[in-house]
């Protein structure tokens, strides 16, 4: 017995643009690089091998477009060709590497052998590739299932997925199409590791009486992972940067003076709020 494998309908149109993002970014490749190169700027240079890894992760998306289009109705695929786009991360993560490897050895041969930098060039040059990074955002947009409920986007067939990879402890994001309508387009699962003196730093607070509590972003399922893991009084998941400030002000009604350690741009906001804040 067969069914289908194409469980994301009408990507062709998302496929043609893709591939006209791999040929910006290819084209914003090779000018960086030669840039950085005719101009002595190791900073275009680097960026110009990046944008070319960049290139070849969002090829092997489109190709993948290809192959789950061609062998939807395979059987031999019982899970369907997602193979290729676990290959093609890889392959751009070795790539990057080398990259950074050989930048690195040339920044070092710089620094014996010092070449003066055209920097009026260059800079206007790496304006242009952050102005063709975000029209390549502005295309394919990433963000959490909040997220694609504000843009109207249907998680679908990967929903199911996705809330099983978030009870494991994993933070998903969601990759969505914007350009027509919107469209889901696959998710990414990220992992957090617990330092292993945290949770005995976490348990010496607790004993002096210390109300303990992770105000976090991300989904309930990883941030109650991490509770556990850390064994903490309490978890406050899918918190909104702009709304820590408020949970703070509870906390302090609740128990007292607060102490928060946090990001110090995004949490801004919640470290002012408390009455120590630590970046």
């Amino acid at each position: 017995m067969t069914h289908s494998h194409d469980f994301l309908t009408d990507t062709r149109a998302t496929e043609r643009r893709t591939w006209v993002v791999v040929g910006i970014t290819l084209v914003m490749m090779v000018l960086e690089v030669a840039g950085g190169w005719w101009w002595g700027s190791m900073a275009l240079l680097a960026d110009g091998w990046h944008m070319g890894t960049h290139a070849l992760a969002v090829g092997v998306s489109a190709v993948a477009y290809m192959l789950s289009r061609r062998f939807a109705q395979d059987p031999r695929y019982s899970l369907g060709p997602w193979k290729i786009e676990v290959l093609g991360a890889y392959t751009s993560a070795v790539l990057l590497g080398l990259v950074a490897l050989a930048v690195l050895v040339e920044s070092v041969a710089r620094l014996f052998n010092p070449q003066p930098v055209a920097y009026d060039q260059s800079l206007w040059l790496a304006v242009l590739g952050l102005v063709v990074n975000l029209v390549c955002v502005l295309v394919l947009r990433l963000g959490s299932a909040l997220y694609m409920q504000e843009l109207g986007v249907d998680l679908g067939a990967l929903q199911a997925r996705g809330e099983a990879l978030a009870a494991q402890g994993r933070t998903v994001s969601w990759l969505a199409d914007v350009t027509d309508r919107p469209q889901l387009r696959g998710l990414l699962a990220l992992g957090d590791e617990v330092k292993p003196s945290a949770a005995a730093a976490v348990q010496r607070l607790r004993a002096l009486g210390i109300h303990t509590v992770l105000v976090t972003g991300d989904n309930p399922g990883s941030g109650g992972a991490v509770g556990r893991q850390l064994g903490l009084d309490s978890v406050r998941a899918q918190v909104l940067p702009e709304h820590k400030a408020t949970i703070v002000a509870e906390l302090r009604a609740a128990h007292g003076p607060v102490a928060m350690v946090g990001d110090g741009i995004n949490d801004a906001p919640a470290l002012a709020a408390a009455a120590v804040g630590l970046a």
